[in-house]
């Protein structure tokens, strides 16, 4: 620690002159007892967000310091958050590190001292964050996230699915030694949640039930509002958090296999969603999409489900040979992915024999014509039974473990994505 600055307060802005003064004033106003520092980084702002920040720098020379852009990084690169690691965490001082996007402000005075004292007085927790509120810019309301309602360490599936909210970047603390990812965490093309995400392999993270931030939502030129209002930029987003969640996973030897799986579904669905509405397929080349081999092959894999699910002619190589080599082949589920499977299996003049569920679901004895049986009461040699799932992917462990509980060996989930490096179900 250099200078004895304990705290250093990374404050990222672009064209955000009407909000840097809260964000600002809201860190200048925490009661400590020990030095902090707040490094701004501009990234080349036209509306006179410089003027306000280097004012503030000449106010307080001792704690505010302004990097300033000019030319817009984030627009032009592709590695932002390996490029903030090298460039921007560099010029930092403090043990930790605390966040305060330009158009996002703290409003607890206590906010520092109560996440710094509870980093100190426990080495094992590598990260502490809180409840913020977020401000709606577009209908005027206000809600919290997280919403948890009491103080707790938050689970994996809590930090990777965020089932009750996204945690918000303005209420994280953690230790600088922490911010030394690798390189392939750039891949996300954001920073918080991989920030998250490596903070979970290296401790506990730790969440305070109360409001001490505000995350301004939906304003003119916010990220959110540039994904919604662009299909090309959104589609490349669930590319790239596919990507990144894949690779994450290999880092982490896939402990937290089930969650990955999870998550990665959600950007597939939203990827999904958008070539079914912009046909973005044929758009790639115009978009720039095409960074490298690696990405096509996710592009590719995105394409496979998109097929699976949306195009009735279209039967998988994989689901071709797994048909073939079984003598009884059975389609797990009785709803909208498992028509669709049946459909493209007899489209491509091939047969099964049925469809099997699970022993808890209520569903009549036949569906499209052939019968429906109950995993735990098959009439067959369960050695001669191939089953294709047809459920969607977000319930694949739950599948798994059901048929794991019945003997069932030989299995094949067409609507699952492909993690890298790891054998098809």
């Amino acid at each position: 620690m250099i200078n004895d600055v304990l705290v250093s307060i990374i404050c990222f802005t672009y064209n955000h002159k009407e909000y840097i003064t809260d964000a600002l004033e809201g860190c200048l106003a925490q009661q400590v007892d020990f030095k902090y520092e707040i490094i701004v980084h501009d990234d080349a702002s036209v509306d006179g967000t410089i003027d306000i920040v280097r004012q503030y720098e000449q106010k307080y020379p001792g704690i505010i310091k302004g990097i300033y852009e000019t030319e817009n990084v984030y627009s032009h690169s592709n590695y932002f958050v390996q490029w903030v690691q090298k460039k921007i965490m560099s010029e930092a001082r403090g043990k930790y590190v605390m966040w305060c996007e330009g158009d996002d402000y703290w409003i607890d005075p206590t906010k520092m001292s109560r996440q710094i004292e509870y980093l100190e007085q426990h080495p094992d927790c590598a990260m502490v964050v809180h409840k913020a509120a977020v401000l709606d810019m577009k209908h005027t309301r206000v809600s919290v996230l997280p919403q948890y309602w009491e103080d707790k360490n938050l689970s994996p599936e809590e930090i990777i699915n965020h089932p009750h909210g996204f945690i918000e970047s303005a209420s994280m603390a953690y230790r600088m030694e922490d911010f030394t990812l690798k390189d392939f965490y750039s891949e996300a093309g954001v920073g918080d949640y991989t920030t998250r995400l490596y903070c979970l392999t290296r401790g506990r993270i730790y969440y305070m039930d109360r409001i001490m931030s505000v995350y301004r939502f939906g304003q003119e030129g916010s990220w959110q509002n540039t994904q919604k209002n662009s299909s090309n930029a959104h589609f490349k987003h669930c590319v790239n958090m596919i990507r990144f969640l894949d690779l994450y996973n290999q880092f982490t030897n896939a402990v937290y296999l089930p969650q990955i799986i999870k998550e990665i579904h959600r950007y597939v669905d939203l990827a999904v969603d958008i070539q079914a509405r912009e046909d973005i397929f044929n758009r790639i080349a115009d978009v720039n999409l095409r960074a490298d081999i690696d990405y096509e092959e996710y592009l590719r894999e995105i394409f496979r489900i998109y097929n699976q699910i949306n195009n009735l002619e279209y039967c998988d190589k994989n689901i071709q040979k797994f048909i073939k080599k079984n003598k009884t082949v059975l389609i797990m589920g009785a709803g909208k992915y498992a028509a669709v499977l049946a459909r493209q299996i007899m489209n491509n003049g091939m047969q099964f024999e049925g469809f099997v569920v699970s022993p808890d679901q209520n569903v009549k004895k036949e569906y499209l014509g052939k019968k429906v049986y109950k995993v735990d009461a098959l009439p067959f040699c369960k050695d001669e039974v191939g089953i294709l799932v047809g459920i969607h992917a977000d319930v694949w462990e739950e599948v798994k473990n059901t048929l794991m509980k019945n003997g069932i060996a030989n299995y094949d989930f067409p609507y699952l994505f492909t993690l890298k490096d790891r054998d098809r179900v």
